[in-house]
């Protein structure tokens, strides 16, 4: 029974924070102004277009082979590949979001492009995950 006592306890105290965990993940808002751009999602990612050196894409391809992983990549992206804006700043930190998990990602792309003023550069994912390309 000690047992049995111990493990609803877990179950009580950390189900409100995996239902709220649930719901951080499930919203989210994109706010785009002129000089910024704001998303919330379980993370929240602030650029200011000022500070922006570099803007680039990544598309990561997700699993199609109906594994669990895959089916949960492809829910919360909308698709069959995750779009990432990415900056980085001028303090060298590289900031990005998942775009394609609101609607329109495209107009958003194309306004966030406009807005940001810098040409658009594609990303790879490296072995340590995204990847600037080299400026040549």
């Amino acid at each position: 029974m000690i047992v049995i006592g111990v493990l609803l306890c877990l179950l009580v105290v950390t189900l409100p924070f995996g239902v709220w965990v649930i719901w951080k993940a499930t919203r989210g808002s994109l706010t785009l102004t002129p000089r910024e751009v704001v998303a919330h999602s379980f993370l929240t990612s602030h650029v200011t277009f000022a500070d922006v050196q570099r803007f680039a894409t990544l598309r990561i391809g997700l699993g199609t082979r109906g594994a669990v992983g895959g089916a949960l990549g492809r829910g919360a992206s909308g698709g069959r590949e995750a779009m990432h804006l990415c900056f980085q700043g001028t303090d060298g930190k590289t900031r990005r979001f998942m775009v394609s998990r609101f609607e329109r990602a495209d107009e958003i792309t194309a306004e966030v492009t406009r807005l940001v003023g810098k040409q658009r550069e594609e990303m790879t994912m490296g072995a340590m995950g995204p990847k600037w390309p080299d400026r040549s």
